[in-house]
């Protein structure tokens, strides 16, 4: 039932149509096609949603990133990098054989001067002999554990090129492949620097900028609770695929280095610090899925309902 037209005086303006009121007893007015209405409704967003299809693939690009070089930052860093290479300093120098094969000698150098250090030992480090006396007698141990501190903060210092030329020492593991065991130690060594972790730590703030700028685009470049179904999937993508890498190169570096203990402690090494990578993937993951389940869940109750007919709704 519609209501006639209202009569207007001659030369006065025509009022306004009424908005149209729907009750129970029928419709007074005529309401807009509904069609017209999304019609317009997809005209006014279509630019955002191109904008989106663009963000999306570089919000994922971005988080990949931005926990690749987090953990990369984490593992470098002095508190994982110096147990991690002291580990390394005792497979490679054989220490402790050194200094049983020192141990009457070195006693002598005690009142020889304020330092001491360890005959045939590859890296360039002496002891204060204040930290290593204990009621006037030389601890072994205390020399054992301040040579291997002062080893790995050289080696974390100045890399691999610490050994020196002149220490006529040269990293060699076997069995084959030979060549490949020793650069791959060489690596894990050149990575584990102060110069390779600033060189890595400066790209954390700057990749963590650029995707929560790309979030907040693809935030508002989409519509309702899909937009955060969408940066949950992204989050979890990233996760899965930074997961995925920190495996595969656990996986990869047993295959090439094995044999001795030298190569089994460097194997341990990476499997530990590879560790990072999975813990900050996991974390990741897990608040995308916090994210994710409310979002999915809000999107399947209000989104799709706004788009349904009137007659649809029951």
């Amino acid at each position: 039932m519609t209501t006639p037209d209202r009569p207007t005086a001659e030369g006065s303006p025509p009022e306004e149509a009424a908005a149209p009121v729907i009750t129970e007893e029928g419709t007074w007015g005529d309401p807009p096609p509904l069609d017209a209405e999304l019609d317009s409704w997809n005209e006014s967003t279509g630019f955002r949603g191109a904008i989106g299809y663009v963000l999306w693939p570089l919000l994922l690009v971005a988080l990949v990133l931005w926990l690749s070089v987090l953990s990369l930052s984490q593992a470098t860093g002095e508190e994982l990098a110096l147990p991690a290479l002291e580990r390394g300093v005792i497979a490679l120098t054989e220490i402790d054989a050194l200094i049983a094969a020192h141990e009457d000698t070195l006693p002598g150098q005690l009142a020889a001067g304020d330092e001491i250090t360890l005959p045939g030992y590859p890296l360039d480090v002496s002891v204060p002999t204040s930290e290593v006396l204990r009621n006037g007698v030389l601890d072994t141990a205390a020399l054992r554990d301040a040579i291997v501190a002062r080893s790995a903060a050289l080696l974390y210092a100045e890399g691999v090129g610490a050994f020196g030329a002149a220490s006529g020492f040269s990293i060699d593991i076997s069995p084959p492949p030979q060549r490949s065991t020793q650069g791959i130690v060489r690596t894990i060594i050149g990575w584990l620097s102060a110069e390779r972790h600033d060189s890595v730590s400066q790209w954390v703030t700057p990749l963590a900028a650029l995707s929560l700028v790309l979030a907040l685009g693809w935030l508002w470049a989409g519509q309702g609770f899909g937009r955060f179904v969408g940066l949950a999937f992204a989050l979890l993508l990233a996760s899965a695929l930074v997961l995925v890498g920190a495996l595969l190169m656990r996986f990869a570096v047993t295959i090439v280095i094995g044999g001795d203990a030298v190569a089994q402690e460097f194997e341990s090494i990476v499997q530990s610090l590879a560790g990072v990578a999975i813990r900050n993937a996991l974390l990741a993951a897990a608040f995308g899925v916090a994210l994710f389940v409310p979002a999915a869940a809000l999107h399947a109750l209000f989104d799709r309902s706004v788009r349904r007919r009137p007659g649809e709704l029951v």
